[in-house]
């Protein structure tokens, strides 16, 4: 082998210590090894998992060398045990390796399902500080706003009654202001029930539907259908959703009050296909929609509509009535039901 390698037998000697200090070497690290294993074995588990791995190549190493230095007879199954104590540790490192990578995936998962769960705990907290200051601002806005409101309606009835008679050029002024107070305190009821925070908005906002059409048809002396399920979807709506809905509907009725000349109503309310549907339909005089497409009350539909990102029909026939059809998507909002 020497002569192979182009060493003389002179350098024998230099060749023999340089594979004595590499025997030794080997044989110091090995016993470093088993010593670092005794040492903590008991006090980390990665210790362990090393001495299972290690133990059998370190002792598969430890007869190589008994063998290379000729203090024991050289055995065909040394090579072989060698290869088994190697392919052995490769193994025990495998499965560890595998082991560690399961355990940092469910650390990953649980921290993650943690910090889901603390963003809905947050999020919670804040819909909460919400609704604590709708409830707040709702409250002061009837405490104050409308209770000053009522209190000069009253007394704008008063003074017309009593002077009425003494003073008749007055009497329209007196009319004109108990009727703008009437406004502004039914739009500020309106402004303080959308403030509200509600725990279920869909079916609150039914129920409102269904008290302003019985109170406002019934005042008329109009015939009306209200088909509102009682039991709707638990579906979430802010609250500019909220109050465009119910606007939306109040100027369908009034427009339709003033101009359709109807003798019935038919009020729907559903949800179908991730769709609410309002429909407000009337057997009145009907009217052309080009020709008042420009008008107020049907250009102030149109924009909530709009910003609420619902689509709004109107489709109407002369002498037959009036229909008018709210589509709001709900696909994306929380159904709790």
């Amino acid at each position: 082998v020497l002569r192979t390698l182009g060493i003389t037998m002179s350098w024998f000697p230099v060749v023999q210590v340089i594979f004595y200090v590499i025997i030794s070497g080997n044989v110091l690290f090995n016993l470093a090894t088993f010593y670092i294993i005794l040492k903590y074995y008991k006090t980390y588990s990665r210790v362990r998992i090393m001495a299972y791995a290690y133990t059998p190549l370190m002792l598969s190493f430890f007869l190589n060398t008994l063998v290379q230095s000729g203090l024991m007879p050289s055995y065909p199954i040394f090579q072989y045990v060698i290869i088994g104590s190697f392919m052995f540790e490769v193994l025990i490192f495998t499965l560890f390796f595998g082991r560690q990578f399961r355990k940092m995936e469910n650390s990953r998962e649980h921290y993650e399902l943690q910090f889901a769960s603390e963003q809905q705990a947050a999020q919670a907290a804040v819909q909460a500080a919400e609704h604590r200051i709708k409830d707040r601002i709702a409250r002061d806005l009837h405490d104050d706003i409308e209770a000053s409101m009522s209190a000069i309606r009253i007394l704008s009835q008063v003074v017309k009654d009593q002077f009425a008679d003494k003073v008749p050029e007055a009497t329209p002024l007196l009319k004109q202001i108990h009727a703008s107070v009437l406004t502004i305190q039914e739009s500020t009821s309106d402004l303080i029930w959308a403030t509200q925070a509600h725990p279920d908005y869909l079916n609150d906002i039914a129920d409102r539907l269904r008290e302003y059409a019985s109170q406002v048809l019934a005042a008329q002396g109009l015939r009306y259908q209200l088909d509102i399920p009682h039991r709707l979807p638990v579906i979430e709506l802010d609250v500019a959703t909220h109050r465009n809905i119910y606007l939306i509907f109040k100027e369908a009725i009034n427009n339709s009050l003033k101009h359709s000349n109807c003798r019935t109503k038919i009020i729907r309310l559903k949800v179908e296909a991730q769709h609410l549907i309002l429909e407000v339909t009337d057997d009145g005089d009907g009217f052309d929609i080009a020709a008042k497409a420009t008008g107020n009350g049907l250009t102030n539909m149109a924009g909530r509509a709009r910003d609420i990102g619902a689509a709004l029909k109107i489709t109407s026939t002369i002498g037959v009535g009036t229909t008018v059809q709210l589509r709001l998507p709900i696909g994306t909002m929380v159904d709790k039901i």
